[in-house]
């Protein structure tokens, strides 16, 4: 048996960012290898297929934006306060000249039609997200209305996402967000 010479979590952080900026199908084999620094026997024998690889980035991906979200959260003076942040955030990270915006995201625009597989496991990651703000949300809020919204931070991150490649953000984006999600005002908490 052979001893692995590679690091996989080092490896699928280069993943990560060779399929972030390429997407899945314009990254080709070469390109996976040339940035893991592998060998075709041993990416093959550790992940399959390029499918594999990528499934396991996306994965990765998402448990990482989950630790994020709640690292910010936590370290804030409330829930709300976290997730309004959060989605300032979002908006003054889309003025970075190398924007690549949400590998979730991307995925989910770049194979809607195309792979089913990596489409319900995308679909997965985002349920993980989604449930993850909502138990933070439970800290504050009914069962019923965090659930509720959840569903209404996934709607405006994706918006967020998408909307962010365009030249002009809104001015004031707390204000802008507020103006979208009333129920992230202190006060009404």
């Amino acid at each position: 048996m052979a001893i692995k010479k590679f690091d996989v979590d080092v490896v699928l952080e280069q993943a990560i960012n060779t399929f972030w900026q390429y997407g899945y199908h314009g990254t080709s084999m070469q390109q996976l290898l040339q940035a893991t620094g592998l060998r075709p026997g041993s990416l093959y024998r550790e992940f399959e297929s390029k499918e594999g690889l990528y499934l396991l980035a996306l994965s990765r991906y998402a448990a990482a934006t989950i630790t994020t979200v709640n690292k910010r959260i936590q370290g804030s003076s409330s829930v709300l306060d976290g997730i309004k942040s959060i989605l300032v955030d979002l908006f003054e990270e889309a003025k970075a000249k190398d924007y690549c915006g949400c590998f979730l995201v991307k995925t989910q625009l770049e194979l809607s039609a195309h792979n089913e597989s990596i489409l319900t496991n995308v679909s997965e990651e985002f349920a993980k997200i989604e449930a993850n703000y909502c138990a933070n949300l439970k800290t504050i809020f009914s069962p019923e209305i965090s659930v509720h919204y959840a569903k209404q931070l996934m709607l405006i991150i994706f918006g967020i996402r998408v909307y962010s490649y365009q030249t002009e953000q809104p001015e004031g984006v707390e204000e802008f967000i507020l103006s979208i999600l009333p129920w992230l005002k202190e006060d009404l908490a």
